[in-house]
Parts: C-alpha cells; sequence; structure tokens
C-alpha cells in the first residue's frame, strides 16, 4: 500500500487502473493493488442465488392483474425487517421476499399474495453450551407461532462484537408445541465444518445466535430475537495464511490513580462540550486552521472542533489552570535552550538543571522514566507525567520526591533514567517543544 499525493491537474482517483486501485482510508488517498478474492459460492449460497433467478425471471411471466394485486399488498402492509423497523416495500420487493421464503421451505412461487398475517418475534432466550452442545433454553417455555428459522454466526472475536455481524441461515425448526431447549449442536458444526468436541476443548470465541417465527407457506416471517454466548479460553482470527485459533490474552490494566484521572478528566470535558452552545461551538470548529499540524507524512491536518477543546484544555487543568470556552488566538510557547540530569542511588538524589528560567506566562510538564536499559536511546510510551514546575521553581532542583511516588526507588546503578519537559502557556493551554535528557544513575 502506498500514499498518494494529488497535484493541480489531477485531483482525485477512484477505482482501479491496471491492477491498482485508488482509494481514501483514514490517512488520505491510498493505492494499492486490486485483490482478486476467489469466487466459490457456499451450497447455501448457490441456492439462494438460485432463487433469487427464478423469482426475478417469474415476475415479467405474470398477468397486470397479478402485478397490481402485489402493488396492492404493498400499499396495505409494512414489512418489518429483521431489526425490527417498519419499511415501506413495492409490490416487487414484496413478491422476492415472500417467495425466497417460500422457495426456500421447499414451496412454489406465488403468481398472487396470500392473505396476511403478522407474526411476533420468538421470546427472549439464553444461548448456553457444554461440552457436548449449543443450544438455546427458555425459562419459562415458548411456543411459537409456526415455525423458527435459525441464524448463526461465525466465531467472533471480542472487537467484532457488533449488532449486525454476517448472519447465515442453518435450518428451520417445526412447530411442535411449546420449547424449553433447542439444541443447534449439528447445525454449527455443518457450518464451520468442525465437530463441536474438537471446538469447545479449543475455544475462546462468542456466537451470535437469531431466531424468527413465521410460515415457509405464506413466506412472511417476524423480527429477529437474539442472544449471544462467549465460550472457552481461545480466540478465533484468520490472516493471511487463513483461519486459526489462538489463547485469549487479557491485558492486565492496573487502573491507577493517574489513570482514573486521565479518565475523568476526559468526561469532565466532553460534558464541558456538550454544554456549549451553539456559537461557542462554531467559534471552536472555525479556529482549528490556526492549530493545524504536520503529519508524518508531511501533510497538514486540522484537529477536530471538540478534539481541540480537549487538547488544550485537558492542557489547562493538567497545569491547574481553569478551562476556557472560547478557542483563543495562537500564542508563541517558549522553549528551553538546554537540559541536564544527574542521578544518584546513594545519596539517593535525581537533580535537574536548565535554561532559561520559567517565565511567569508558562508552566512546564515534568516526565520522566523508571530505570531502563543503559542501551536504550529511544523511549516514548515509558515517560510518566511526575510534577509540574512554575515559575517559582529554580533552573536546578530537585525531582527525588515526586519521582519516588511515581516509580518507587532510585534505580540501581548502571541504569538509565530520561527526563522530558514541555512548556505549556498558561492563557492558551498550547503545549512547547519538548526537550529531554538522560543519564546514567551512579553510586
Amino acid at each position: 500500500m502506498a500514499r498518494v499525493t494529488y497535484g493541480a491537474s489531477i485531483t482525485e482517483y477512484a477505482g482501479s487502473i491496471g491492477g491498482v486501485t485508488f482509494l481514501k482510508n483514514a490517512s488520505g488517498p491510498i493505492a494499492k493493488l486490486r485483490s482478486r478474492p476467489p469466487v466459490n459460492p457456499s451450497p447455501g449460497q448457490s441456492t439462494y442465488q438460485t432463487n433469487m433467478a427464478k423469482c426475478v425471471a417469474y415476475w415479467p411471466t405474470l398477468s397486470q392483474e397479478n402485478k397490481d394485486d402485489w402493488d396492492d399488498f404493498a400499499v396495505a402492509h409494512k414489512h418489518t425487517t429483521p431489526w425490527g423497523v417498519e419499511k415501506t416495500l413495492s409490490g416487487y420487493q414484496w413478491f422476492l421476499s415472500i417467495n425466497l421464503n417460500r422457495l426456500l421451505g421447499g414451496y412454489s412461487i406465488l403468481s398472487a399474495p396470500l392473505e396476511w398475517y403478522a407474526y411476533a418475534p420468538p421470546s427472549s432466550f439464553t444461548l448456553s453450551f457444554n461440552s457436548e452442545h449449543l443450544f438455546c433454553e427458555w425459562d419459562p417455555g415458548y411456543t411459537p407461532s409456526n415455525i423458527l428459522k435459525i441464524f448463526l454466526t461465525l466465531p467472533l472475536r471480542q472487537s467484532s462484537l457488533k449488532l449486525r455481524r454476517s448472519l447465515f441461515y442453518v435450518g428451520f425448526q417445526p412447530y411442535i408445541g411449546e420449547l424449553t431447549t433447542l439444541v443447534l449442536t449439528s447445525e454449527f458444526e455443518t457450518l464451520v465444518n468442525v465437530t463441536w468436541a474438537n471446538f469447545y476443548a479449543a475455544a475462546n470465541c462468542s456466537i451470535i445466535c437469531r431466531l424468527q417465527d413465521g410460515s415457509f407457506f405464506s413466506g412472511v416471517f417476524s423480527a429477529f430475537t437474539s442472544a449471544i454466548v462467549k465460550i472457552g479460553g481461545h480466540v478465533a482470527s484468520k490472516n493471511r495464511a487463513g483461519a486459526y485459533l489462538r489463547t485469549k490474552v487479557t491485558p492486565i490494566n492496573p487502573n491507577t490513580t493517574y489513570q482514573v484521572n486521565a479518565k475523568n478528566r476526559f468526561m469532565g470535558l466532553s460534558s464541558a462540550w456538550r454544554g456549549l452552545d451553539a456559537a461557542e461551538i462554531i467559534a471552536w470548529n472555525a479556529a482549528v486552521p490556526d492549530y493545524a499540524k504536520t503529519d508524518i507524512f508531511g501533510d497538514l491536518r486540522n484537529p477536530s472542533g471538540f478534539n481541540l477543546h480537549q487538547m488544550l484544555n485537558n492542557n489547562l487543568i493538567n497545569i491547574g489552570e481553569s478551562a476556557i470556552t472560547t478557542p483563543p488566538l495562537p500564542e508563541a510557547v517558549d522553549a528551553f535552550n538546554s537540559l541536564s540530569i544527574v542521578a544518584n542511588v546513594t545519596t539517593p538524589a535525581i537533580n535537574v538543571t536548565f535554561d532559561p528560567v520559567i517565565a511567569a506566562t508558562h508552566k512546564v510538564f515534568v516526565f520522566a522514566t523508571p530505570g531502563i536499559s543503559p542501551g536504550i536511546s529511544f523511549v516514548k510510551s515509558e515517560f510518566r507525567l511526575i510534577m509540574v514546575l512554575s515559575v517559582a521553581s529554580p533552573p536546578g532542583f530537585t525531582i527525588l520526591g515526586p519521582y519516588v511516588s511515581k516509580f518507587g526507588p532510585v534505580p540501581a546503578a548502571g541504569r538509565k533514567v530520561f527526563v522530558r519537559l514541555v512548556q505549556v502557556n498558561l492563557t492558551t493551554g498550547q503545549a512547547g517543544i519538548p526537550i529531554q535528557a538522560s543519564t546514567i544513575v551512579v553510586a
């Protein structure tokens, strides 16, 4: 994949040329080799495609009277989608919807609609499993009006759990009276081509089941009722090599006071943004070109009005100033000329010296790292905010207290410690260019 930069004569490409596809994503215009996935429909897909072709070919053979009957049917009745949303269909769309269901159930194509009947969605159920089976449970029992159409998803990763995931029709449950349990093991095994015992032993994923109540004879079905279940200790995923199962890893969240404060600060500023009036929001949105930044590709990127409000106010609150409700004009932000650090584990001491002194219009973020390997020269995610300096802070000072509060005792001799200083304008909340230095801890 490559980034694309357009000039004055050519401003945009769309589509594919010579095997190269031009499109956009979050980073801007890109070009990539055109993918050609193999077209190999499953038996279920082939059946649906055949049935669709039959219905499409059958419609022109209907008499005008039959077509009028379908149009009248469309005017008289709303169609409820599987998601429970009412929509107005044309007569032709009703013809397709009803007859595709009839063909799926083994019935012939209707030339004219039957008497209308609306089906209620199935009662809520629980999707459960054990080492032998996957099954639906109702408590109390549920009696369908007619038959139940059954849909399942493939095994899903946690990050893929969205309401409208791809569904696969896997079968139906004929009317047998009250249901308390509906076993879906064989349907799932057929869908994913694996035995339940082998899948259960290695799985850590989620499965969604959706049911519809209705009739193949009438061709009308209800909205979905859905349930989801989480299974096992592995996650089903795929990459270029194909589908695979991997061990699920749950990152440890230390949930520190700093994390909690950062979340609370973000929520507070988000709430403050929602409390702005229309004129203030327009002002923030209009101010974003003044705060454009250059990305890694050398392109200027404007923040959104919301992001600008968050960025400036987050800095102001972090240095102990009040949040602002109107966007300020950008001002110059001071910069340091030099920074040095000395650390001693025996004394113990961590002393920092910088130049020039801090102006009355600025405060300074002090970031530091824990003790790291002396061979490391690039650090980014290791930095943590340990204190804020003001004009009263001398050019040479100790950060021992804040450092120990954040990281614990001074690192052992031979370890490396980095310190980074960032100046912040008290009026605008703008952060300046950081300066950083490192030292090897001595004994």
